[in-house]
């Protein structure tokens, strides 16, 4: 019983690693798709705003 628990875990760790690598990185929603996140970007005080706030607000 707790070999098959223990090769059982080892092959779940397996398929969830080779997920992993076939699933592109996170990317961050885009403010443009959506206008109203970019109306509370540009509204937002820059200091408040992280680098991506920073990035779409200097393009926007």
């Amino acid at each position: 019983m707790i070999l098959s628990l223990c090769l059982y875990g080892i092959w779940s760790f397996s398929q969830y690693r080779r997920l992993r690598r076939r699933l592109p990185d996170p990317t961050p929603p885009s403010p443009f798709t959506h206008p109203s996140r970019l109306v509370t970007i540009l509204g937002t005080s820059r200091d408040g705003l992280p680098e991506y706030g920073r990035r779409v607000r200097l393009t926007g």
